[in-house]
């Protein structure tokens, strides 16, 4: 069960409006532009999330051990962990959507622009449906059931 490759996509991207607003360094210019306050605020928002992340996955992991095959138990329980874990979701999506729109109004170049601002309300969702995804996948990775005996 990997559900770690979209918060990758995720970081990815909140790290791609920083990354594009470096210039290349000059030879004159050796050392990288300092990190804003806002870009470290949320980098360190994006590793105690993915932190937060990987205790989940564990858990979801422990949760369908511990259901030993019982389908119904399993998908319980990992529901109940997706549930309680949503807010968190919701609550990065909401931070990285907020560093975005940031970054976005001190964007000089209008297409660079239009192009953050046109990716905020994907990137929020992809953030916010991960729970759903999971959810999705579990379902669709459990043994379908024996087949009954004639």
């Amino acid at each position: 069960m990997r559900i770690l490759a979209p918060l990758a996509l995720a970081a990815a991207f909140a790290a791609a409006p920083a990354l594009a607003q470096t210039p290349p360094p000059s030879p004159v210019q050796a050392a990288p532009a300092p990190q804003s306050p806002e870009e470290a605020a949320i980098e360190a928002e994006a590793e105690a999330f993915q932190a937060r992340m990987e205790t989940m996955q564990a858990e979801l992991v422990a949760a369908v051990e511990a259901a030993n095959g019982d389908q119904a138990k399993a998908t319980a329980d990992v529901d109940a962990i997706l549930v309680r874990y949503q807010p968190e979701f919701d609550a990065f999506a909401s931070k990285l959507e907020a560093f975005i729109q940031g970054e976005a109004d001190k964007e000089t170049d209008p297409a660079r622009k239009a192009e953050m601002l046109a990716a905020l309300p994907e990137l929020g969702n992809a953030i916010r449906t991960i729970p759903a995804q999971i959810r999705a996948g579990f379902v669709t990775e459990q043994p379908a059931a024996a087949p009954a005996a004639q």
